[in-house]
């Protein structure tokens, strides 16, 4: 197993992406079992506060990472630019994105009462949220979700993650939605 854990950091390590966990077991010549079990005991290996690095897994694929300890250093150390927070707008919007997936431009336009055009090119530039086809009615609006790289920037392993809304139920959403497309007819 250790020899397994040794390559399996290399190849993270060289690739310096996320990868997916089938193609990592395929290159490895090991069932999908066995990387699984293997990846999981490295999370919990990367755990110990003596390491700078960590292990993540995203859905169906993994990579290496450093902890966030280490940024303040690194940032020092190879003077990296790292990329602005997010405006309160794009989180306004991601938010919207990351609750209804999937929604359209639209309908996130409705939600938040003004366009959302902008805000949604640059979280498809960011790579935040993606187009996931289109909608079946008269002009086939496109269709948005969150990404894989949504959930590493936000620490998640899954979208089922995200905190639950106990304020709000989903027919509140779907009425106000409602209501607000008949005050505009």
């Amino acid at each position: 197993m250790k020899e397994i854990k040794a390559k399996v950091e290399a190849i993270l390590f060289a690739y310096g992406e996320k990868l997916n966990i089938a193609e990592l077991a395929d290159i490895l010549e090991i069932s999908n079992e066995t990387i699984y079990e293997v990846l999981y005991e490295m999370v919990e290996d990367y755990k110990d506060e003596s390491r700078g690095i960590e292990l993540k897994i995203f859905g169906d694929s993994c990579r290496l990472s450093t902890k966030e300890m280490a940024f303040d250093v690194l940032k020092k150390l190879s003077n990296i630019k790292f990329p602005k927070a997010l405006s309160d707008s794009s989180m306004e919007v991601l938010s919207i994105i990351a609750y209804k997936q999937p929604i359209t431009k639209i309908e996130v336009d409705t939600i938040r009462g003004v366009k959302s055009d902008r805000t949604i090119a640059n979280l498809l530039e960011k790579d935040l949220i993606k187009e996931s086809g289109k909608l079946d009615v008269i002009g086939n609006p496109a269709l948005y979700r969150t990404t894989e790289e949504f959930l590493r920037v936000f620490n998640l392993n899954h979208i089922g993650e995200l905190p639950t809304l106990s304020f709000v139920q989903d027919s509140e959403i779907s009425f106000l939605i409602d209501s607000m497309e008949d005050d505009s007819d």
